[in-house]
């Protein structure tokens, strides 16, 4: 076995490893088996690229496809040697199925691809690098393309496991009070449902929450619950840009079959598609939603707390693509419950506004947004 580690020789031996597809030949799996511990997991991680290519050649191809069936016995191979390298440096075969889904960026391979998965190995308090897209609440995982940062092993396991704190997600229409993890230990993954991000606006971090994000969380606990799980809710360490995220926690050998058939048996109940929610509880949503940005951004930032309000409201037309519904219709909300006056009034006095779509909808009790938990 080769022991110092040469890089321009792994890059060498990554870059041929990348440029084809389909499974290894005998010769480069006996030339990867010789190589040193450092030296497998940077070529472990081109491995996983190439499978990720050749999923990528998957999609748009009907089942029953000749090519399509040829591309999947190609994959299978390749997966059958990921998990033969690996063993080499302790991962198993369920860690190699996670990084597999962690590069793929979803669980769409399975049939759900909204839904982001994220490891213990890349709960790192950044997210493991992942990318936020706003208007989707897609996080993609961003890899090195040098090191393949992330598919290594994780150092110190006694610290790693310190931290972990339970708490009461607040704010959220429903499940006030139910209980969640914000950090997950050895084994553990977190199936991702939602996402929010933190803007700067006028110095100040406002997050952006989308108006499907409250539901979303909803349904994350729905589907903790029907598995006996916790509900993870964690924020990334940072002022600026901070994203939070929403998700079930479960320990990563129970995925497949165990939490995906639960998936599966209520796809429309535990979907995160819009569509697939009830039109009048995401609108309701989103009167909460401004309605707690308002009381946030005055305990904050009140002297210029409405000019921060005024920008928020900008960004989120502008991001999300939001109607924002009038004062009128924010008011109401508030003399239904906790009573008072809107903080940061925004129409002007002399504009009188038709109905919106918000005044127009019949109000009735849904059951995708339970009252307790």
């Amino acid at each position: 076995m080769i022991d110092q580690y040469d890089p321009s020789r792994t890059e060498a031996l990554r870059h041929q490893i990348k440029k084809d597809l389909g499974p290894l030949s005998s010769e480069e799996m006996r030339e990867i088996a010789g190589a040193g511990e450092k030296e497998r997991q940077h070529l472990y991680g081109a491995m996983v690229d190439r499978y990720h290519e050749m999923f990528l050649l998957t999609q748009g191809s009907e089942v029953g496809d000749p090519y399509l069936i040829q591309v999947d016995r190609d994959r299978d191979a390749l997966h059958q040697q990921l998990k033969e390298i690996a063993r080499g440096f302790g991962k198993t075969s369920v860690d190699v199925q996670m990084d597999l889904i962690v590069r793929e960026g979803s669980l769409k391979d399975y049939g759900f691809p909204d839904l982001a998965l994220l490891t213990s190995d890349t709960d790192d308090g950044w997210l493991g690098a992942f990318e936020f897209d706003h208007r989707t609440q897609k996080l993609d995982r961003k890899i090195d393309a040098e090191t393949h940062q992330g598919y290594g092993l994780r150092g110190d396991e006694e610290d790693f496991e310190r931290g972990v704190r339970e708490f009461a997600i607040e704010h959220v229409p429903g499940i006030e009070g139910v209980t969640c993890v914000d950090k997950l230990i050895k084994g553990e993954i977190a199936i991702i449902f939602g996402a929010h991000v933190a803007e700067d606006l006028a110095s100040y971090a406002i997050s952006i929450v989308p108006k499907e994000f409250y539901e979303r969380a909803r349904r994350a606990v729905a589907a903790a619950d029907s598995i006996k799980s916790k509900v993870f809710y964690s924020t990334t360490n940072q002022y600026h840009g901070a994203v939070t995220v929403v998700g079930v926690v479960l320990p990563a050998e129970k995925l497949e079959p165990d939490f995906l058939n639960v998936l599966k048996d209520d796809r429309e109940g535990l979907s995160v598609d819009a569509k697939d929610m009830d039109a009048e509880v995401v609108r309701d949503d989103l009167v909460d939603i401004l309605l707690y940005a308002q009381s946030h951004i005055n305990r904050i930032s009140r002297e210029v707390g409405k000019d921060v309000y005024e920008l928020y409201l900008k960004e989120r037309r502008q991001v999300l693509g939001d109607t924002i519904p009038s004062d009128k219709v924010l008011q109401k909300r508030l003399d239904e419950t906790s009573g008072g006056n809107l903080i940061f009034p925004v129409d002007p006095e002399d504009e009188s506004h038709e109905d919106d779509e918000w005044d127009n909808q019949p109000k009735r009790e849904s059951m995708s947004r339970p009252q307790s938990i």
